[in-house]
């Protein structure tokens, strides 16, 4: 079987999605059986097999306003019957969207008969609504990207999602049926995965039962806290920071990755002798991973997440993680036993799940960290990963079967 994933970011890991999308090449180059191809806008440093780029077009002036999504929706659409016409030899089976407004215009026009399949991996545009869209330019921007969506769903084979969480809430939403819409599990690449990886430096191996082992940890004074998102808003950075000023007795080291804009300017903090900041913007994987193995606490207390793809990056390190039980993190946090969470993201139930983990006893916080490395590697591992992504395929296939025998 041939595939052709349609990606804006692949390579650079910036987010759950991207991730994904790596640990897919990673493991279908060893499929003998799926011939995975993928197509991204994102520049490369080297040339990979199988993977193929298009450019960005100048007249996509900025894809955060309304006519914006529309056109970059369209030139994806433009791009990808292109590449099936100069590549019609390598005749692809399946057309994968990773972001189903990218996928608007190929889904409402078709693309020679070829099957397609969407993914959703954010449910921000899920909630978007006319009342937010009167109030801010965002919100317009976001309502527009939500109808895109729901549009692009109606048609296509599939649609593919993150977590249990997003799939209840897409079928919900955009009133889809049940059978439709299926859940590709994200996570990474253990080395009892047997995953050979090419280029070595895109994705970590780490086998947490081997080389890191929880301890009963002290936190001694100050306690070092790591947060790590793109979009500290949504992550719930700047209730972070002021539930760690409220915590009394204790100092904190705050390391902040992710953020273009530095956090302190971003949300104007108050200086505080309770917390240094080490503000550090965007970092490779393998830098990110470094500093998870001597952190204290891993804490992303979101507002909004489908997923949660660095909760389990951190339970795999064996460090204790704080978070909020929204989205699909409870189902990454197997709701309560891996970690600590708090019931919203707000400055004082944050402070009140810190502080559970603060004053657990270090035998306590070393129960929930095992706990929490055999959920993830028997849960989140490149074999999951793997067999969700044949199950979905499959399903295609055969719906594709049944289309033909119709017809």
């Amino acid at each position: 079987m041939r595939v052709l994933i349609v990606a804006q970011t692949f390579g650079r890991i910036i987010n759950g999605p991207a991730k994904l999308l790596n640990i897919l090449y990673a493991t279908m180059q060893q499929n003998k059986e799926i011939d995975l191809h993928i197509l991204t806008s994102s520049s490369l440093d080297k040339p990979m097999p199988n993977v193929h780029t298009i450019s960005a077009k100048s007249w996509i002036t900025n894809i955060k306003l309304p006519l914006g999504k529309i056109k970059h929706s369209l030139h994806y659409h433009l791009c990808v019957k292109n590449f099936l016409k100069t590549h019609e030899n390598l005749k692809f089976d399946v057309i994968i969207y990773s972001d189903a407004a990218n996928g608007f215009w190929s889904s409402l026009l078709g693309l020679n008969h070829h099957k397609i399949a969407l993914m959703i991996n954010d449910d921000t545009y899920l909630d978007a609504s006319i009342e937010s869209a009167v109030k801010t330019h965002k919100g317009r921007g976001n309502l527009l990207h939500r109808f895109l969506e729901r549009s692009a769903t109606k048609r296509p084979e599939m649609i593919v999602v993150c977590s249990h969480y997003l799939r209840k809430k897409t079928i919900k939403y955009y009133g889809l049926n049940e059978s439709k819409v299926r859940v590709q599990r994200c996570g990474m690449i253990f080395s009892h995965d047997r995953i050979t990886l090419s280029p070595k430096n895109i994705l970590m191996e780490i086998d947490p039962q081997v080389t890191i082992k929880p301890t009963r940890k002290n936190f001694s004074s100050p306690i070092n806290v790591l947060f790590v998102k793109s979009d500290q808003e949504r992550g719930g950075l700047n209730e972070l920071f002021h539930a760690l000023t409220a915590i009394h007795g204790y100092k904190f080291c705050l390391t902040i990755i992710g953020p273009v804009k530095n956090s302190q300017t971003y949300f104007n903090w108050p200086y505080s002798e309770k917390i240094d900041i080490c503000f550090l913007g965007y970092q490779p994987q393998k830098k990110v991973m470094e500093l998870m193995s001597v952190t204290d606490i891993f804490c992303v207390p979101s507002k909004k997440e489908a997923l949660g793809i660095t909760n389990i990056e951190a339970l795999a390190i064996g460090i204790t993680v704080v978070s909020t039980r929204t989205g699909g993190i409870p189902e990454v946090l197997n709701y309560g036993k891996n970690g600590y969470l708090a019931d919203k993201c707000s400055v004082m139930a944050i402070k009140k799940a810190l502080l559970s983990a603060i004053n657990d006893t270090p035998s306590g916080r070393q129960k929930k960290a095992i706990a929490g490395q055999h959920w993830v590697r028997e849960n989140y591992n490149a074999k999951k990963i793997e067999t969700d992504f044949l199950k979905i395929l499959a399903s295609i296939g055969q719906i594709g079967d049944v289309q033909q025998k119709n017809t």
